[in-house]
């Protein structure tokens, strides 16, 4: 056997009336019915499935989606209420509370808490909003800074370590 009998079976095969045929639906309908049919209510359940396994998909991803972005949103609002938990049993007026954030937020400390540590932070905080303010503290100021530390940590001072 050449390889133009060969060509010649394969193409009389594949060019036979079944697969010439206009409309293949036939040929299909009689490979659906070997295998034991196709019904239109197997079509439906397996549509109705599909369906709601793309559902179960699209809703999963949804949940998935919206998880980390309340653990974002959560871990960025932590700090300030930290921050206004701790300051808010201390005995410090409202002005000062706000002088204080606008001290930790001017310096762009990660945790405002880091000015309520010790005095040493507290002062590092205050010449880091000096330096981003480009100016150095007016009178008025600098005395609320002195009376915000110490009230802050006037025991603290006269220890030594």
């Amino acid at each position: 056997m050449n390889w133009s009998t060969l060509s010649e079976i394969l193409r009389q095969q594949l060019l036979s009336p079944v697969f010439l045929q206009q409309d293949g639906g036939d040929y299909l309908r009689s490979i659906q019915d070997s295998f034991g049919g196709a019904t239109r209510q197997t079509s439906q359940v397996w549509n109705v499935l599909g369906v709601l396994f793309l559902g179960g998909l699209v809703v999963l991803l949804c949940w998935n989606l919206i998880s980390q972005y309340r653990q974002r949103l959560g871990r960025r609002g932590r700090p300030a209420k930290v921050f206004n938990n701790l300051v808010g049993g201390l005995s410090l007026t409202p002005d000062e509370k706000r002088l204080l954030l606008r001290i930790a937020r001017g310096a762009r400390l990660r945790h405002p808490t880091m000015l309520l540590l010790g005095p040493d932070l507290l002062d590092w905080g205050v010449g880091l909003w000096q330096k981003e303010k480009g100016r150095t503290l007016q009178a008025a100021e600098r005395q609320r800074v002195r009376r915000i530390r110490t009230k802050l940590f006037e025991d603290i001072d006269e220890v030594q370590i």
